[in-house]
């Protein structure tokens, strides 16, 4: 275990998941696209529904090129990508088609992170015959980065009081040294296959090979981008949600820094469960907690619950750090290096695909019925389509 703590690959693959993770602007997001650009909570989350589009559109490909080409100049690239979208946030961005720009720079650098940063960390490990830490591992990686963003949330309200623009400096900067901690890993071994004859035909086959070639890796990815999708609203519904309580817009930073920290540790140490609960009943799990978290929020709304509510509601970031992690690895130990790349982004494309509806869906709700109304459809989703994915999907395997 020294070994692996004090390896260099390691400690970079962390460094710049933690550098990743740090979004000082984060905590006052929505009041930043408010006051700053002068956009509502629904054209806000318009933004992330074309964020989540510009993945969907580029996951694949990027994956593609992480396989093809050294993993970590991607990495490299993914930051960069990254800096330019920060950088029009700071300088152009005014109005809601500058907020789409930006999101889609900021979308190119997720895409080439997304699938990428967990091939190059597993496939060092497998050169270092190190495999059997490969849960624990990602497991460790993911909570820096959780870690991290919990931090740049405390930091980062308290920036915002200062100057509006200095979270979104700082997040820039961060960014910035990702491309120098990329740059810095060593390249492990890659088993790539030839390009057979050309990348659409070979990303095409791919995803055949997950989506319908073996019925296991294609359960996981189906089943995650449902319940990964909806915890991204989980994200964006805790500022309006502490605004709806009165609670200060300087404890945001606070509030969410210990969702992610929760999150984190469980996605660190997360892999002690593993043992209890095969795939479909964790998944389960998720499901149901996800439900039982969004409708206590829905009924728990308001200042006057807001010592009850408030917990209940950041039981959903539960979901996030207990299971992501998991699904990674259940992902990765079904499929070969080759196409591990692609096949880990394709994972991460269909959550892209699942959150554009349910996004531009959530903002509608909420800006013509309520945030009630929109916990509440978040509740239905988990437990009316989750759910019962999950019990038919163990009736057929027992059958």
């Amino acid at each position: 275990m020294t070994k692996l703590k004090c390896d260099k690959n390691i400690v970079l693959v962390n460094l710049y998941s933690g550098l990743i993770g740090g979004v000082f602007i984060l905590p006052v997001i929505v009041m930043f696209f408010q006051n700053q650009l002068g956009l509502t909570f629904g054209e806000f989350m318009f933004t992330q529904a074309v964020f989540a589009a510009g993945m969907f559109v580029l996951e694949v490909p990027t994956g593609y090129i992480g396989d093809l080409f050294k993993r970590k100049i991607v990495l490299a690239i993914s930051s960069f990508f990254m800096v330019l979208g920060w950088l029009y946030y700071w300088f152009v961005a005014d109005d809601l088609a500058g907020a789409i720009i930006a999101e889609l720079l900021l979308a190119v650098g997720a895409c080439f992170y997304s699938g990428t940063v967990n091939a190059i960390l597993y496939d060092h490990l497998v050169d270092k015959g190190w495999i059997d830490e490969a849960r624990q591992q990602e497991g460790r990686r993911f909570g820096i980065t959780l870690y991290m963003v919990g931090f740049a949330s405390i930091v980062g309200a308290w920036l915002y009081d200062h100057n509006p623009m200095l979270p979104v400096i700082v997040t820039l900067v961060t960014k910035a040294l990702g491309i120098a901690a990329a740059l810095l890993m060593d390249e492990p071994q890659q088993h790539k296959e030839p390009v057979r004859k050309n990348p659409l035909h070979d990303m095409a086959e791919t995803m055949r090979y997950a989506l319908h070639g073996h019925k296991e890796v294609a359960f996981l990815i189906f089943a995650g981008a449902l319940i990964f999708s909806s915890t991204k609203i989980s994200l964006w519904v805790q500022q309006p949600y502490y605004e709806a309580a009165n609670i200060p817009v300087a404890t945001f930073g606070m509030l969410m820094a210990a969702s992610f920290f929760v999150s984190g540790i469980i996605g660190q140490w997360g892999h002690h469960l593993d043992g209890k609960l095969n795939n479909r009943q964790a998944l389960f799990v998720l499901f149901l907690l996800q439900a039982l978290a969004a409708a206590g929020a829905a009924f728990l709304l308001g200042p006057q619950y807001v010592f009850a509510g408030v917990p209940v509601l950041l039981l959903g970031h539960l979901v996030y750090g207990l299971g992501y992690p998991r699904f990674q690895t259940a992902v990765n130990n079904l499929v070969e290096s080759s196409r591990r790349g692609t096949i880990l982004s394709t994972s991460s494309l269909m959550i892209q695909l699942a959150a554009i509806p349910l996004m531009w869906l959530f903002g509608i709700i909420n800006d013509h019925g309520s945030l009630k109304l929109a916990l509440l459809a978040q509740a239905g989703l988990a437990l009316f389509i989750g759910v019962p994915l999950i019990l038919g999907s163990m009736r057929k395997r027992k059958a």
